[in-house]
């Protein structure tokens, strides 16, 4: 069964993208009666310049030589649209499947909004630990959706949404999370929303670890931003439903667990570590000095805290098994160690950084236009 909803497939690109092509063929084989493709180009390449000649007629391409910003592109291209849904898709997105649409369509038969799974393609070191970050966020969301049937903040690469519900939470805002801010909209306006884990989105990580952090740097601010207008409303849902918003948030960021953990082992002897490291150093043996400086009691609590670790380790090793196997993923024990081990505490470190920014100075110079 099929709502035949007229879809408006909206894309904002900045300067380029590679994929463009072949989602936009794609999305022209749709066999559904009614859907248009609104692509916002800011500052294209010639490339994207060649594309919009061969799909004229077809898709309606918007062309700026200036950069408008990804808020201003989509709320433009949402006034411009003629569909009674939105389809909101970015450009670094990869479509496995023709008939996505037609997937969307039944899907948005019994709720107002819903976001399509995203796994990470790619063979580099950085794509095979951002595909496990993913894949904790995906896990989360999934967990949120079907204990609530409402979302707090998505991952705004691949949504759809009816119009109505979409004019009923105001459009998108100018914030640098646009997707966190409206999600939670969403939540306060009490949209039915689904996260659907059979409909896959490919999208790519960050080219290198500079790119990783120039992008993890305006994620971190965005969320930092979105916490510090919002904690009010963010506080009162988790007051509320803290069975569900807590173990979402520890699902996102493992490292956090291990971090609370450790106020337990806080009579540590790390400075008596440190110590035995600086002068063991330069000698000739192993370095036996370690026993004179750790009382009993706290190589009790370095032991209490290594199989505290390893516990750890286990069972997010099984939650993230489990979420794999349910979303049809793969899962390696190996990559997702080193996730669990170096990964995820940088990311965490990274969103702390974006907190502490946040509460001290409030803007932060990003490469971000909205």
């Amino acid at each position: 069964m099929s709502a035949n909803h007229f879809f408006s497939v909206i894309i904002p690109v900045y300067r380029s993208a590679p994929t463009l092509d072949d989602t936009i063929s794609k999305l022209l084989a749709s066999e559904l009666p009614q859907r248009e493709i609104i692509v916002m180009l800011d500052c294209p390449d010639n490339n994207l310049l060649s594309l919009a000649d061969k799909y004229k007629g077809r898709v309606v391409f918007d062309i700026s030589n200036e950069r408008r910003g990804k808020v201003s592109s989509l709320n433009k291209a949402c006034d411009m649209s003629k569909g009674d849904t939105f389809f909101f898709l970015d450009s670094d997105t990869f479509l496995p499947d023709e008939d996505i649409l037609e997937r969307v369509d039944e899907e948005l038969l019994d709720f107002d909004i819903v976001e399509l799974k995203k796994v990470v393609s790619g063979n580099s070191v950085l794509a095979k630990l951002v595909y496990y970050e993913y894949i904790g966020i995906s896990a989360a969301d999934w967990l949120i959706s079907r204990s609530t049937k409402r979302t707090l903040g998505m991952n705004g690469a691949a949504f759809a949404i009816t119009r109505t519900a979409f004019e009923k939470v105001g459009g998108f805002r100018k914030v640098v999370s646009e997707d966190l801010d409206f999600g939670l909209r969403c939540f306060e306006k009490g949209l039915k929303f689904k996260f659907i884990d059979d409909i896959t989105i490919y999208t790519f990580a960050p080219s290198s670890f500079s790119a990783w952090l120039k992008q993890r740097k305006r994620w971190a601010y965005g969320t930092a931003k979105w916490l510090k207008e919002n904690w009010l409303q963010i506080m009162t849902i988790v007051r509320s439903k803290p069975q569900v918003v807590l173990p979402s948030l520890l699902l996102i960021f493992p490292s956090l667990l291990a971090l609370l953990a450790s106020f337990t082992f806080k009579d540590l002897a790390l400075w008596d570590a440190f110590a035995l490291l600086f002068i063991s150093f330069p000698a000739r043996s192993f370095p036996i000095l370690l026993i004179p400086f750790i009382s009993a009691k706290e190589m009790s609590s370095i032991l209490s805290f290594l199989v505290a670790s390893a516990i750890g380790m286990v069972i997010y090793s099984s939650l993230y098994y489990f979420f794999s196997r349910k979303m049809k993923l793969r899962f390696s024990p190996v990559w997702f160690i080193l996730y669990y081990l170096f990964y995820s505490p940088i990311w965490l470190a990274a969103m702390v950084w974006g907190i502490v920014r946040v509460l001290i100075k409030d803007e932060v110079e990003i490469d971000w236009k909205l």
